[in-house]
C-alpha cells in the first residue's frame, strides 16, 4: 500500500483548514464550530491522510463556546507559525470570508467574526493591508447602527495593548496607501474606509478608553500630504458629505495630524485665505464686483509703515484702523524714511525688532526674576 507523500498530506491539510474556516463562517445561522486543542496540534504536526479525514468529520460536530480572545489569540499565533497554514488562512480570508462579512446579520455569532479577525496575525501583515484590512474596514462602515454600537462597546472593553494594536492595524494600512497614493476612485474609497475606522476608534477612546490621543497620529502625513490641496478642498467642499464620491479630505480627520502636520495645514490655510483676499481686492479695484467696506479693504495687501523709534505705537495705531478680516491679507512692511521693497527680509526684520521692543522691562509684558534667566509672563 502506497503511503501519501508529504506534499499530498500538506495538500489535504490545507483543504481541511479551508473547509473548517468556510464551514465556520459561511452559514452564520447555525452554531459556529470552534477549534479544539487537539485539532490545532494535528494541523501543526502535519499528520497523515486518515487522521485528517477524521478531523474533517469531527469539525462539524464541535460545539460553539463563548468568545475567549486570549485563547483565540494564542491559537492564531500557534497556527501561523506554519507558513502553509498562514497562506491558507490568508487566501480563505481574502477570497471568501471578507467578501461575505455579515454586516447586517442579527446573530451574535456574526459579530464575533468582527471581534476575532483583528486578533489574527495575517491581518497585521504589512503585505495584506489592501486585500484584508481594507475589506474589513469597508464591512464595518456598512454596519447598521445597532451592530456598530455593539462593536464599539466591545472595543471599549479591550485592554490597552489590544486597543492600541487595533489602531495600529488601520494606521499601517493608511500609511501603505499613502506610499502608493494616486487620485483614483478606488484609492479614495479605500482611504475613506480606513479613516472612518480610525474615527470610530477615536470616538470610543475619547468617551471610554481615554488613552493618549497621539496613538492616532500618522507622522507620515507631514511628508506625504499636499496640505494646500487639502485646505482648498475643505474650504471649497464644506457642504459635501464624506459619503459622496469626492476625493478624501484628510483635515476632516484632525486627530491623525501631529503637531508638524497641524502647522503645515494652518500655514496652507493661511496662504489660501491671503490669496482669496488679494483676489477679491483686485476684483473690486477693477470694478468687476461692487465695492464693500472701507477704502483700506480695497487694498490687495495689508500694508504697515512704521518708524523704528516708535515701533509699538505705530503698529497699534495702524492695526486699529483695520477690521479683523483685513488682517487675513498678505502683510507688507516698510520702515518710514527707508527705501526698500518687502520680499520677506524687511518683514523678518520687523518682527525681530518688534519682539525686541515688546520684551523691554518698561512695558511690563514680561518679567525677569534673575539676571540672564528666562523671561516669564507676569502673574496677574
Amino acid at each position: 500500500m502506497k503511503l501519501p507523500s508529504s506534499e499530498e498530506r500538506k495538500s489535504e491539510s490545507s483543504t481541511s483548514v479551508k473547509e473548517l474556516i468556510m464551514n465556520s463562517y459561511v452559514n452564520l445561522r447555525r452554531k459556529i464550530p470552534t477549534l479544539n486543542e487537539g485539532t490545532v496540534k494535528r494541523w501543526i504536526a502535519d499528520v497523515g491522510t486518515k487522521q485528517w479525514q477524521n478531523t474533517k468529520r469531527t469539525d462539524g460536530e464541535m460545539i460553539s463556546i463563548h468568545l475567549d480572545l486570549n485563547t483565540a489569540r494564542n491559537t492564531f499565533k500557534e497556527l501561523t507559525q506554519k507558513d502553509w497554514i498562514t497562506k491558507t488562512i490568508t487566501s480563505c480570508l481574502r477570497d471568501n470570508l471578507l467578501k461575505n462579512l455579515p454586516f447586517h446579520s442579527p446573530h451574535q455569532e456574526a459579530l464575533e467574526v468582527f471581534f476575532l479577525l483583528p486578533e489574527c496575525p495575517v491581518m497585521h501583515d504589512s503585505s495584506n493591508w489592501e486585500s484584508l484590512v481594507v475589506p474589513f474596514a469597508e464591512a464595518v462602515c456598512k454596519m447598521n447602527d445597532q451592530m456598530s454600537g455593539v462593536l464599539e462597546e466591545y472595543w471599549a472593553s479591550l485592554k490597552e495593548s489590544a486597543f492600541i494594536n487595533l489602531v495600529q492595524m488601520f494606521k499601517r494600512a493608511i500609511v501603505a496607501q499613502l506610499h502608493s497614493w494616486t487620485e483614483s476612485s478606488e484609492n479614495n474609497c479605500h482611504i475613506k474606509a480606513l479613516l472612518e475606522m480610525l474615527k470610530k476608534l477615536y470616538r470610543v477612546n475619547k468617551t471610554k478608553c481615554q488613552l493618549p490621543e497621539n496613538i492616532f497620529e500618522i507622522n507620515e502625513l507631514a511628508q506625504r500630504l499636499d496640505f494646500y490641496v487639502d485646505a482648498y478642498r475643505r474650504s471649497s467642499w464644506k457642504d459635501i458629505s464624506v459619503d459622496v464620491q469626492y476625493p478624501v479630505i484628510f483635515s476632516r480627520f484632525p486627530f491623525i495630524f501631529n503637531i508638524l502636520s497641524k502647522i503645515k495645514l494652518l500655514y496652507a490655510d493661511s496662504l489660501l485665505k491671503i490669496q482669496e483676499k488679494k483676489f477679491r481686492a483686485c476684483m473690486r479695484l477693477a470694478g468687476i464686483v461692487d465695492q464693500e467696506g472701507s477704502a483700506l479693504s480695497l487694498l490687495p495687501t495689508f500694508n504697515l509703515i512704521v518708524r523704528r523709534s516708535h515701533l509699538i505705537e505705530d503698529v497699534f495705531d495702524q492695526l486699529n484702523q483695520f477690521e479683523n478680516e483685513d488682517l487675513r491679507r498678505e502683510l507688507m512692511v516698510s520702515f518710514s524714511g527707508e527705501i526698500g521693497y518687502d520680499f520677506g527680509g524687511v518683514r523678518a526684520e520687523f518682527f525681530y525688532c518688534l519682539f525686541q521692543e515688546m520684551t523691554r522691562p518698561e512695558y511690563g509684558m514680561f518679567t525677569y526674576p534673575e539676571e540672564a534667566s528666562y523671561m516669564w509672563f507676569p502673574v496677574r
